[in-house]
């Protein structure tokens, strides 16, 4: 059963893919929908010839940023490599991808392409991941990146619990009494409310 569901996953993946990139228009059409066929009648689920050419075509429209020098103390979009045997090394990026070609195709095809452009010394750990990360100051004496996907993380914790109030507050607000209250006095019996603006501000105690 197990076999299965992996096998029908990756069905749906090829599928959600190769659908995207005959949208673009970046791959011969024939090639694509001849996989798409194939994929969908079950058989050739992994062509490895294929799959070269629409790496190489996926690489060849974004190859400006990814060839690109980096600079130092800059933010960047991609994956990242991690030394699995020395922790004290440096985080570094295994592959950067421009804002531009993140928000041209759907999220399996960026991720099928960083997965596919895996390369380094066995020793480091190749996380899956897209990252936003920033290069250090010493980064091209070391090549070295801070990771900044984990303030996205906070942030989203935070703001559903902001969320949750905020629906509670309009919920409250709406009363007949908070109605009657706010046409008398002039404002919301409840204050104001909940939003964004300081709601990071607990990080700074």
């Amino acid at each position: 059963m197990n076999e299965i569901n992996a096998r029908n996953a990756i069905y749906e993946r090829y599928i959600i893919i190769f659908t995207d990139l005959l949208d673009k228009d970046i791959v011969d059409n024939y090639l694509l929908n001849n996989r798409i066929n194939n994929i969908r009648n079950h058989s050739e689920l992994v062509d490895e010839y294929y799959n070269d050419i629409i790496i190489s075509k996926l690489y060849e429209d974004d190859v400006i940023h990814i060839d690109s020098e980096k600079e130092t103390n800059t933010y960047y979009i991609g994956d990242i490599y991690i030394n699995r045997l020395k922790q004290h090394e440096p985080i570094l990026i295994h592959t950067s991808i421009s804002p531009r070609f993140l928000l041209k195709y759907k999220f399996e095809t960026i991720s099928f392409f960083l997965e596919s452009m895996e390369y380094m010394d066995p020793d480091y750990c190749f996380y899956k991941h897209i990252e936003i990360f920033k290069t250090a100051p010493d980064y091209v004496e070391t090549g070295s990146i801070i990771l900044k996907t984990y303030w996205l993380k906070i942030i989203q914790r935070v703001w559903k619990k902001i969320y949750k109030k905020r629906i509670a507050w309009q919920k409250k607000s709406r009363h007949p009494i908070a109605l009657r209250h706010r046409e008398i006095n002039g404002r919301n019996m409840y204050g104001h409310a909940p939003t964004i603006r300081g709601m990071l501000s607990h990080l700074q105690k």
